[in-house]
């Protein structure tokens, strides 16, 4: 308010009597009278300036609540005009449904201030409305003032927000669900909604006694699903024999796979041996490196598996065998056939089922909760109780582990090791900044076309998953069904998938 004599009047909040106005100005000369109402009507005109800035609603009625002003923001959440409510009573608002409840008409009747939520009809508002009385020096009501905030987009948030907050619940609840269903060896650390993925199809798969091809670069743990694969299957109770296929010298290729007879060679045992298809009887064996295997010795192996049986170097009497061959490689086989070295037959043999483990980087959600259980195992290993710094980890995070679980267990372990500290700063990790850019399979960086198509890849398979036909897969991502087609297939023979996700 402006430095006039209406100051004096308004002092600790009174209201002041007419009299008390007429004493104030009725000995004021006329210019001097004239300039405080000008004064004051400028004082008016930036009041409701302010008024009429103010994103809430304002009302302002007299003693018995009938409209006597209303700002732009009122108009605008109520969709009512002055002229439509001045001098109406609050029952009014209420009977001809303009709003649904009146805090106007609680205040009057309480005397006091009042919060309450109401819907205007006109514009369908849902509001909060705050009113308080004005009082006079007899302490009647005078003037009852009503703050109106519309509540719509709030809702509408909070609405959304509990959505998402339902949303995040089914998701943990499902991961919870996933990891106590599948997650019963506890050197299986899998977090990122990837690996569950990977794992359901991997619990789906060992109910079956199909052949499976595990595909993936060097270190993601493909022996680790190989395991998990068998230790829920039918075979769980019967043998899991791993054979390195890249260690295994050609002219002892036959003897270890197929054993042999008492003096079958120079330097044989007496006793002959069981070669690792026979010790594998009833159970499974796992061809780690099968893309490392010579030709002549995959034309053995393809009779062996179409044949089910073996028989012994130096025998004649062929031995049926009952054996799961699970194989994995980190190498293109699809292009090793192309470039005849290595067997068609023997490939689609082999890869009945195919199952692809992304990288490390690809799968951040696994990356922490591995080190932190290396961590805890390495510890135990050396009796350390060392713990990684809030830096540390972040490190840890953001790098992209080229040489995937296999380089992420290493690291932590050195870390461990020559950290002279209890807690592991960032600089014991330092080695992993100097590294190269992160290589493709194929030697070249991993450039940003490469990476938008295995993200787009990822968008077709959940959609394919979800939809399970190619036309309504295809409109969801926002394809044609032959453009769709067309690169489902280039990805999957390019990035491998499971048989068992796409029939879903």
């Amino acid at each position: 308010m402006l430095d006039t004599p209406l100051e004096s009047l308004f002092q600790d909040n009174r209201n002041p009597t007419f009299e008390e106005v007429a004493t104030t100005f009725s000995g004021l000369p006329r210019e001097d009278l004239l300039k405080c109402l000008y004064e004051s009507l400028l004082t008016y005109h930036e009041w409701k300036y302010v008024i009429d800035q103010s994103n809430d609603g304002i009302y302002i009625g007299n003693e018995a609540g009938h409209g006597l002003y209303v700002n732009d923001a009122y108009k605008a959440i109520s969709g009512l005009s002055l002229e439509e409510i001045r001098d109406l009573p609050p029952e009014e608002l209420v009977n001809q449904r303009y709003i649904d409840k009146s805090c106007i008409l609680l205040v009057r009747e309480t005397r006091r201030a009042t919060t309450i939520e109401s819907y205007f009809y006109r514009t369908g508002k849902q509001c909060l409305v705050t009113c308080k009385p004005v009082f006079d020096n007899d302490g009647n009501i005078a003037l009852m003032i009503g703050c109106i905030r519309d509540m719509t987009e709030i809702n509408s948030l909070r609405a959304e927000n509990a959505k998402d907050k339902s949303l995040i619940t089914k998701y943990e609840d499902e991961i919870a669900s996933l990891k106590k269903q599948f997650l019963s060896n506890d050197s299986l650390v899998l977090e990122d909604p990837a690996s569950l993925e990977l794992l359901r199809a991997a619990q789906k798969i060992a109910h079956v006694d199909s052949s499976v091809m595990l595909t993936g670069e060097t270190g993601v743990g493909k022996e680790i699903i190989a395991k998990y694969i068998h230790n829920n299957s039918s075979r769980s109770g019967g043998p899991f024999i791993k054979l390195n296929c890249s260690t295994i010298a050609e002219n002892l290729f036959e003897s270890e796979l197929f054993g042999y007879e008492r003096g079958a060679f120079t330097g044989a045992k007496q006793e002959g041996k069981l070669g690792l298809f026979e010790a594998a009887d009833n159970g499974t064996i796992f061809l780690d490196e099968i893309g490392e295997l010579p030709l002549p010795m995959q034309a053995k192996l393809l009779r062996v598996l179409q044949e089910r049986e073996i028989t012994r170097v130096g025998s004649t009497k062929p031995v049926k065998i009952n054996v799961r061959v699970i194989s994995a490689t980190n190498r293109d086989l699809r292009q090793m056939v192309a470039e005849n070295l290595f067997r068609a037959d023997l490939y689609y043999r082999l890869n009945v089922v195919p199952i692809h483990i992304l990288p490390l980087r690809e799968r951040p959600g696994d990356i922490l909760p591995l080190a932190e259980h290396f961590r805890v195992e390495i510890n135990q290993k050396y009796a350390y109780q060392k713990t990684f710094s809030p830096e540390a980890l972040r490190m840890i995070q953001q790098y992209s582990w080229p040489g995937n679980v296999r380089e992420l267990r290493n690291m932590v372990e050195r870390a461990i090791i020559i950290s002279e500290a209890d807690e592991i700063e960032a600089h014991e990790f330092e080695s992993i900044q100097t590294r190269p850019a992160q290589l493709s399979p194929g030697g070249s960086p991993l450039d940003l076309s490469e990476r938008l198509r295995r993200i787009e890849y990822r968008y077709m398979r959940q959609a394919y998953r979800k939809y399970r036909n190619m036309k309504d897969a295809a409109q969801a991502v926002g394809m044609k069904k032959s453009t769709f087609a067309g690169k489902f297939k280039l990805y999957q023979e390019k990035y491998g998938d499971s048989l068992s996700e796409l029939q879903e």
